[in-house]
């Protein structure tokens, strides 16, 4: 019997913060969003080290119960609100959430 492992997935580390305090936000969420030809797919994962798919297009939001939600925006292309990882590369995503306005 041979078993063949497939590649080892992308994985995103963040670093979440309190834009005006600069303290840790605790109890935040991520979600990927998945874009391809054939699905749509998207993915609650409540931890600071989530996995995603391998070269496939996804949008990235972070949330947290009294602050606006964060999208990922690439830097070097701010009009590219996609990431996409290679197998095994780990990205290291620095978040600044912002509070939601209160009514």
């Amino acid at each position: 019997m041979t078993l063949k492992i497939g590649p080892k997935p992308g994985e995103l580390k963040f670093d979440v913060k309190d834009k005006s305090t600069g303290k840790p936000v605790q109890g935040y969420g991520v979600r990927w969003i998945a874009l391809d030809d054939a699905r749509l797919m998207s993915v609650e994962i409540p931890r600071p080290h989530t996995l995603i798919p391998l070269d496939i297009d996804v949008i990235v939001e972070v949330h947290a119960e009294g602050y606006r939600r964060w999208f990922y925006i690439d830097p070097s292309n701010p009009s590219q609100p996609t990431l996409r990882v290679a197998p095994g590369e780990e990205k290291h995503i620095e978040v600044e959430l912002e509070e939601a306005e209160k009514n």
